[in-house]
């Protein structure tokens, strides 16, 4: 019927093996920095070189984990989780229309499977999500707009030092506030996994772009959530939480559900 939205595309969970040296070796040959190595950046340029802007989006590199020993630097192999509207045969015909021999090569194993598409309200899950949580606001002195560690725009918004305050704290806040805007699940517990800081690639914008290594907060939870919206959850998988969704930030993964 006319005027009437279009069904949303099925969504499917993908599971991507890329060899790491000719990750390096492409990513070389597209004149990829090495010495600003920043793995959910290189993932992010290969993907889109590979299958097409945004078709895999977000993902997850399971091996970034602090709660994972070694990491991405001591194997030949990288896993990536994903999610996109296209099943493993659509994403590997893809790469073979559009990718370069060099990214073609990357790819080890593509695998996929559909996601359900009905999610009954009150389902209880767990999931593991990796986040970058920050906040924009004004800089004190420059007046300029910028991205802030949401810790420390905490810290700096309370200017109390006679109330100590805990990052799993700040951050549990912060996601709690960025699933409420999205809608579909509530919150139940938050376990903080995993934190660091680490310094992120990213491009300037405009005719002379260039290269900056901002350092911004990296968090692992482990999280219980209820379902409240089957639909508007269907809508934060393929979505994500938070910002950097682009390069490995705010996929929710799906480790267990529990039936009730």
């Amino acid at each position: 019927m006319a005027g009437e939205s279009p069904h949303p595309a099925q969504l499917h969970l993908v599971q991507l093996r890329l060899d790491l040296p000719r990750l390096l070796r492409a990513a070389r040959l597209s004149r990829y920095h090495e010495d600003k190595l920043d793995l959910g950046y290189l993932v992010h340029t290969f993907l889109d070189s590979a299958f097409g802007a945004a078709v895999v989006r977000p993902f997850v590199i399971p091996a970034l984990s602090p709660t994972m020993e070694g990491g991405a630097g001591h194997t030949s192999h990288v896993e990536v989780l994903g999610y996109a509207e296209t099943d493993a045969e659509g994403l590997t015909r893809a790469a073979q229309e559009l990718a370069s021999p060099a990214h073609y090569n990357v790819l080890s194993e593509v695998l996929s499977k559909p996601m359900p598409t009905v999610w009954p309200e009150g389902r209880a899950l767990r999931v593991g999500l990796r986040v970058c949580p920050t906040t924009r606001g004004r800089h004190p002195t420059s007046g300029k707009e910028v991205e802030r560690d949401a810790f420390l725009a905490e810290v700096t918004r309370t200017n109390d030092k006679d109330v100590p305050l805990s990052r799993e704290r700040v951050y549990t806040d912060w996601l709690r506030a960025s699933l409420d805007r999205a809608g579909g699940v509530s919150l139940v517990s938050a376990r903080l996994e995993g934190f660091r800081l680490v310094r992120l690639l990213r491009r300037t914008q405009g005719e002379e772009r260039s290269h900056k290594l901002p350092q911004l907060p990296e968090a692992w939870f482990d999280l219980d959530l209820e379902v409240r919206d089957g639909a508007a959850f269907v809508e934060l998988l393929r979505r994500g939480v938070g910002r950097h969704r682009a390069f490995g930030f705010g996929m929710i993964v799906l480790r267990r559900a529990e039936r009730r």
